[in-house]
């Protein structure tokens, strides 16, 4: 007896450890064990044909729906696969989902089982650009009141045989596997229905156990680390004389918020941003002298504008000035005048020479120059450097005058929002880290956003998945209520590239942090939005059916901490992946 029971218990164990994806069932008093092995799928797989198509050509994937992508070319893609044989199968599918459908699961719509093959339809729904540019409904209506959801995981699932439509067998589930970008507690699982166009409660979810190694650890207090770790993406801090060290501004302005192609086209007439030319000029008495003039604006230019923007070249703008340097009149033209464009200058006077150098600024980069005022044959008499020295001293007296007013502006802008952001993260502060001094606040600051940051590494590596049964097919979520920390309430409009402004598009609010989409349409050219105020969140906005533009996250955060919380945004209009795009713009 002793014998056969160590080789009942060999035996068992044998068939655990070789066929890991079997299912075991207790029938009745006999206890009966029946064993079902499910068979691994995947794209390689020889029992399957795997291709990606859209929506309309499932068959199987609701018409006329209560939501639509905002953009039909865009639409994020279904992977249909083609199963041979119906058969106990784990099908892992894009996303890192895996779905378990056994051989007697699926049925067709007279409740007959499925003999032979049949056809899946699958789409993962889970980021936030995917959220997005399907259009699908995070809305949510509790007692009249309406919000919005954050996802955990949304997937489509449909089958089909012979272009019909299959249904889950009644009384059987579908176990799917699904890779989570959230392990908090408190989700839900929800199906839409079709019909009524809303999203109907499932179940609660299970919490998850962790598994994340830990490579070590650290007391984290409280969420404050987080406000102090996001004040500095709020404004740019950088001075007046460093954004003119630096080729990505033009003047005060960073060029890196505006449509790449445009700022490589120095179309700055789009972007709103002063710009201006130079222009040679001649002089009958002296052929040889290579002569200009500058700045010279555009016919439709905004001079007032213009001059408000550099107020240091009123003092220039009728001032003839000489090339001193090796190049001819062609030369210097090709060089410094033809289709040449300028954002920023800088005149620095030589009282030993007398020569000004002229440095001037485009989004390549600096040129410069020597050059004096001209004045015929008195261009180098002692009056003319009397005021050569005047006009410099006035130029001088207005641009420091213009430096400091912009540092003091921006200085002050920055001390102030780091004296409320201070208020707040005391607000934030748990008991421990009130009993610190600031200084040694900061530094454990520091010490836990680091230690985040290596946390959030080891999630990167780590695939944590949550597991659900459904009883149907068609869409379905894991989501729960998205509560913001620090809400609050802007106003944006847009202008596209070319500087039109957009009066008609759908505005999606992407929230990266929290993994949620609400979309809103713009009222009389303006959209209101509630965002998170320290969470990244871009705006996708659809034109007309057919273009689709991207406001930053940067941008966003900039506008949410300002004091008006409004702002009129150049939008980025996508050229490349929708997907990539929007996964970029969510960098802050």
């Amino acid at each position: 007896m002793k014998t056969k029971i160590i080789m009942t218990g060999l035996l068992l164990g044998w068939v655990l450890q070789v066929y890991p994806q079997m299912m075991f069932e207790a029938s009745g008093k006999s206890a009966r064990v029946l064993v079902h092995k499910y068979t691994e799928l995947n794209e390689n797989s020889p029992e399957t044909r795997w291709q990606t198509v859209h929506a309309d050509a499932s068959g199987v994937v609701p018409e006329n729906r209560k939501f639509a992508a905002p953009i039909k070319e865009i639409d994020p893609l279904f992977t249909r696969v083609d199963i041979k044989s119906n058969q106990n199968a784990v099908i892992a599918v894009p996303g890192g989902y895996r779905i378990r459908i056994g051989k007697n699961d699926l049925v067709d719509q007279y409740g007959n089982m499925v003999e032979g093959g049949y056809t899946l339809y699958f789409r993962d729904l889970t980021t936030p650009a995917a959220l997005a540019l399907s259009g699908v409904t995070m809305k949510y209506d509790s007692g009249g009141v309406a919000g919005n959801f954050q996802t955990a995981g949304m997937f489509e699932l449909y089958a089909e045989k012979d272009g019909q439509a299959l249904k889950v067998r009644r009384g059987q589930k579908i176990d799917i596997e699904l890779p989570t970008p959230n392990t908090e507690s408190g989700f839900n699982l929800y199906t839409f229905n079709e019909a009524k166009g809303e999203w109907q409660y499932v179940e609660p979810l299970q919490p998850l156990p962790s598994a994340r190694p830990a490579v070590d650890s650290m007391t984290v207090y409280s969420d404050a680390w987080r406000f102090w770790g996001t004040w500095t993406f709020v404004k740019d801090s950088l001075s007046f004389d460093d954004r003119w060290e630096r080729p990505d501004y033009a003047r005060a302005i960073f060029l890196g918020k505006y449509d790449s192609s445009a700022v490589q086209k120095e179309q700055y007439s789009k972007m709103h941003i002063p710009y201006f030319r130079i222009k040679r000029l001649s002089d009958k008495s002296n052929r040889t002298a290579v002569l200009f003039q500058l700045p010279v604006l555009s016919k439709d230019a905004d001079i007032a504008f213009f001059y408000k923007t550099f107020p240091e070249l009123s003092s220039a703008r009728n001032i003839v000035w000489k090339y001193v340097g090796p190049l001819d009149k062609t030369g210097f033209s090709k060089l410094y005048v033809s289709k040449k464009k300028y954002n920023d200058i800088r005149l620095e006077f030589d009282r030993e020479s007398g020569l000004f150098t002229v440095t001037l600024k485009t989004s390549k980069g600096k040129v410069d120059f020597s050059a004096v005022p001209y004045r015929g044959k008195f261009t180098e008499s002692e009056k003319a450097q009397l005021q050569n020295m005047q006009f410099n001293k006035r130029y001088n007296k207005s641009l420091n005058k213009v430096r400091a007013k912009f540092d003091k502006k921006n200085k002050g802008f920055i001390f102030s929002m780091l004296a409320d952001n201070r208020n707040l993260i005391y607000s934030k502060m748990a008991p421990e880290e009130l009993a610190m001094t600031w200084e040694a606040w900061t530094d454990y600051a520091s010490k836990v956003r680091a230690y985040m940051a290596r946390r959030y590494m080891i999630d990167r590596s780590v695939q944590v998945t949550r597991s659900v049964s459904i009883t149907g097919f068609g869409l379905v979520n894991c989501d729960k209520i998205d509560r913001m920390n620090e809400p609050v309430n802007v106003l944006a409009r847009f202008v596209t590239p070319d500087g039109q402004e957009v009066k008609n598009a759908t505005v999606m609010i992407i929230d990266g942090g929290d993994n949620s989409c609400l979309s809103v349409g713009l009222s009389n050219g303006s959209c209101t939005a509630v965002v998170e105020k320290f969470s990244p969140t871009v705006f996708a906005v659809a034109v007309g059916y057919a273009d689709l533009y991207i406001v930053n996250a940067s941008d966003i955060s900039a506008m949410a901490n300002s004091s008006s919380r409004r702002g009129v945004f150049t939008l980025q209009k996508v050229e490349t992946d929708a997907t990539e795009a929007i996964n970029n713009a969510l960098k802050i």
